[in-house]
């Protein structure tokens, strides 16, 4: 018995411990109705996926979708991948918000202020370390029984660190000029032995003069040892600084200092007129080796990053820090979800059961389904119905001179073309009458990608490499030529039309890797930002990423495919707060009148009416 075919919906959730089938009930509520009744004319049944083997993920299927034209129904499925996550450590957090520090303040300039927040936190995390660090290890070297009892040996605790910072230096050096030597990597030998050599003359003259000779005067003594206390959490810093962040994090350094320096003007006049001296007698300078108060904040600063950890950070941005971070850790887990995600659409364009997927994907599933998109695309390209096969309707979408609403007219036909196709030789092979291609013969059937909230508006900054916005930009384009990020039209380059290419003394043409948005609508829905916790932070705009990277076409019919929907809780366009999680939310005042959710309806067009916003 032969079935009708049905539209697969496809929903990819966002990053934080998510639920299985939270996210696609929440979808179905919004656009279906969560009235399941049998009265009701939107009933909906839920079955195990068809292999039966996962009864957690489970299928839900919709009775006649009301519009549409053949009376179809649809399937709702979940690609769950948050299982695949790991906990992720705090360290590794921390180094990917050093990685974004780094490239400086690129974000858009909505989220500018966060990232000056995120910079100035970072530096107080780090002072906090180094000052902390420094406190440890004199208090390591006053653990040494030959230390404390020779007074002779170091003048002032905070010289004991001076000594055990040339001793280790001294000793690394030594050993990487012996490693040198040994492994025939000579260039490095003359460093060692310089830096090694230079450490063993400092502690060589500090020991030697037992501190005082060091010093001409007793008073001049106080005032070195004043300014080792002050100065040398602040140099270390700057170092760890300079290492993790670059000259950002330099400047976010000279900003908490000068705020300290603000902090401390604001103390000496509450408590009076105090000079600094008394202040450093009292330990009120921030930052400084003997300050009580410094090392309160330090522990405060690093117990707040662990609370924030614990209560957002792990949960939520780890989930972001290990897929877009490019560390050999990070590798296996993104190449598993990006397995499964391939292999779960896959399924469901050689089931049999469909001809038209949807792709609704939120937050950092959208980066996921993008991923999912361009490598299955890649995958079955070869194994499409030929070009010259498809018709008329192929020949003009793939030269690219359609306006918008024209090129998705075209694509609805030409997927339908290329489901024929696969039919007709799916009937040669049960005739016995194949051709050559047949057997694997398939058919790209994702007609929407509609995503929600997406990060991809901040693609030259997460997925990008460079340290200046210049270099992220071009970064960015480079991927675009290359097609390792398909845009939406596809690019033309080199001869090459939208979707295929010709070898060298051939006529025959191809499909190239980078043409899947020729054939899918690409809908992006986002709540404009506002004071950045307001709306949504997260999204935003895509077609001036995706759409025309390179700025070429002068024609803005031709320019961007993408359809941009900013979308609100309320028909008074009221900016909630931190609406990163409401796209499908039916409990605001408008409820399903409101017009996140009406555009969410459009977007996924369930009855397939081809209209979004008046674009075909």
């Amino acid at each position: 018995m032969k079935h009708k075919l049905r539209t697969a919906v496809l929903v990819v959730h966002g990053i934080g411990s998510q639920r299985p089938l939270e996210t696609v009930r929440g979808v179905i509520n919004a656009v279906w109705s969560k009235d399941d009744h049998s009265t009701s004319d939107k009933r909906l049944w839920s079955h195990p996926e068809p292999s039966g083997v996962d009864i957690d993920l489970t299928v839900t299927t919709t009775s006649a979708i009301p519009g549409a034209a053949d009376g179809r129904a649809a399937d709702f499925h979940e690609l769950y991948w948050a299982h695949l996550m790991s906990e992720t450590k705090a360290v590794a957090v921390l180094l990917w918000l050093f990685e974004l520090a780094r490239r400086g303040p690129w974000l858009k300039p909505a989220l500018a202020p966060l990232y000056w927040c995120t910079l100035i936190f970072l530096s107080l995390l780090i002072l906090s370390v180094s000052l902390l660090s420094l406190q440890f290890a004199i208090w390591f070297v006053r653990q040494v029984p030959e230390v404390d009892t020779d007074p002779d040996f170091l003048v002032g605790d905070t010289h004991a660190i001076i000594f055990v910072f040339l001793l280790a230096i001294g000793i690394a050096a030594g050993l990487a000029a012996l490693t040198s030597i040994w492994k025939g990597a000579f260039k490095l030998t003359g460093w060692s032995v310089a830096i090694a050599a230079a450490a063993a003359l400092l502690f060589y003259l500090a020991h030697r003069y037992e501190g005082a000779p060091l010093f001409a005067t007793e008073t001049d003594q106080g005032t070195t040892e004043a300014l080792t206390n002050l100065l040398l959490p602040i140099v270390l810093a700057a170092a760890m600084s300079a290492v993790l962040m670059g000259r950002w994090g330099l400047t976010g350094l000279l900003i908490v200092l000068v705020l300290s320096a603000i902090a401390l003007k604001f103390v000496l006049v509450i408590f009076g007129d105090q000079t600094l001296a008394e202040a450093y007698s009292k330990g009120w300078i921030p930052w400084s080796i003997t300050s009580f108060w410094s090392s309160l904040a330090a522990w405060f600063f690093i117990a707040l990053y662990l609370v924030m950890y614990a209560a957002f950070l792990q949960p939520y941005l780890g989930d972001a820090a290990r897929y877009f971070r490019n560390a050999p850790a990070n590798v296996a887990v993104r190449r598993e979800i990006r397995k499964q995600a391939v292999d779960t659409l896959e399924k469901l364009s050689t089931s049999g059961r469909y001809d038209r997927i949807v792709v609704v994907a939120h937050s950092l599933g959208t980066v996921v389904a993008y991923d999912m998109l361009r490598a299955c695309y890649s995958r079955i390209r070869n194994d499409l119905p030929a070009a010259s096969e498809l018709g008329t309707d192929f020949a003009k979408l793939d030269a690219g001179t359609l306006p918008k609403a024209d090129a998705r007219q075209h694509a609805r036909a030409v997927i339908k073309t290329m489901v024929e196709s696969v039919k007709a030789a799916r009937q040669r092979l049960e005739t016995g009458t194949a051709r050559a291609g047949d057997a694997t013969m398939k058919a790209w059937l994702v007609t929407d990608f509609v995503t929600l909230g997406s990060p991809l508006t901040h693609a030259y900054y997460l997925m990008c490499f460079g340290e200046t916005e210049a270099e992220l930009h071009e970064d960015f384009r480079r991927r675009t030529r290359e097609r390792e990020f398909p845009t939406c039209p596809p690019l033309s380059l080199d001869g090459d039309r939208l979707m295929t290419f010709t070898y060298p003394k051939e006529t025959e043409r191809h499909f190239h890797h980078g043409g899947q948005f020729a054939l899918t609508r690409w809908t992006n829905l986002y709540f404009p930002v506002s004071q950045v916790l307001w709306g949504d932070a997260i999204g935003g705009p895509v077609a001036a990423i995706f759409g025309d990277p390179d700025k070429t076409k002068a024609d803005a019919q031709l320019g961007r495919y993408v359809a941009d929907l900013p979308v609100w809780t309320s028909r008074r366009r009221h900016h909630s707060f931190f609406a990163h999680t409401l796209y499908w939310d039916t409990k605001q005042p408008d409820g399903r009148n409101a017009p996140h959710i009406e555009k969410l309806c459009a977007a996924i067009d369930l009855d397939d009416s081809g209209a979004v916003n008046g674009l075909g």
